[in-house]
């Protein structure tokens, strides 16, 4: 799900747009740790920022990752 959402994203988002766009079903500490789990397997690129002293983490779908969701559903 979080793949599909990204993949229909015009940029990066973050890890609480990708939870509101979930409906907010899951918990926002669920959702950071599937992000990491995708990362890990090089699915989504996170990078992040500060502002106001709190990290705002930027995950985008991986363009290789991109290319063969458009020839197969996931």
């Amino acid at each position: 799900m979080i793949l599909r959402i990204l993949k229909n994203s015009e940029e990066p988002m973050t890890v609480y747009q990708i939870w509101s766009s979930l409906g907010r079903k899951y918990s926002l500490r669920g959702i950071y740790k599937a992000v990491d789990s995708l990362e890990s397997k090089d699915m989504v690129s996170v990078k992040y920022d500060i502002k106001d002293r709190r990290k705002i983490f930027r995950v985008s779908i991986r363009k290789a990752l991109s290319t063969k969701l458009d020839r197969h559903i996931i």
